[in-house]
């Protein structure tokens, strides 16, 4: 949140604690970007093929390690049907039930991770996201916006250089 109030010129706070409004906005706009940015997926927060368990007739979409933010069951995996996320549930469109007979499902899953155990260079990319937005919003100097939109493009570069490092993925899976 520092980071974000010095981008914009403005003071950095010692606590989080009862934040005045633009205190207030970095946060909603750091935790927004947060999910925003990851939606997108990432090597690091993707699983494919993640298997579901069934469990009293139903799969549950899981909620740990973290917080799902996108499952897909693709073509392969769904037996012909359409699959969709629904009330934690997966339910099948094509026979409009939330009951399934297959006892584990494959799904490829987008996953929630909070800021702390972001990969560094995420942490800065989000960081540069939210910083450009924050100073948009509060109608900082354009010669600063200019900047941070610099500042945010090396971050994109940065952290999709890492993403395509870490990933195993080919065009042969």
């Amino acid at each position: 949140v520092n980071r974000i109030l010095v981008s914009a010129q403005l003071v950095t706070v010692t606590t989080l604690a009862s934040p005045d409004r633009l205190v207030a906005k970095a946060i909603t706009i750091l935790d927004d970007t947060v999910l925003r940015e990851q939606e997108r997926g990432w090597d690091f927060n993707q699983d494919y093929d993640y298997p579901l368990t069934l469990a009293a007739g139903n799969f549950t979409i899981p909620s740990s390690p973290y917080t799902v933010l996108a499952i897909d069951v693709r073509p392969e995996n769904s037996g012909g049907k359409d699959i969709v996320a629904r009330d934690g549930k997966l339910y099948d469109k094509t026979n409009r039930t939330f009951t399934f007979t297959q006892t584990t499902i494959k799904t490829d899953i987008t996953w929630a991770i909070i800021f702390d155990n972001l990969p560094l260079v995420m942490q800065e990319y989000v960081i540069a996201v939210a910083a450009l937005k924050f100073a948009t919003e509060v109608s900082v100097d354009p010669a600063i916006s200019t900047q941070l939109r610099a500042d945010l493009m090396r971050a994109w570069q940065r952290a999709k250089q890492a993403d395509s490092q870490q990933s195993s993925a080919s065009i042969y899976q």
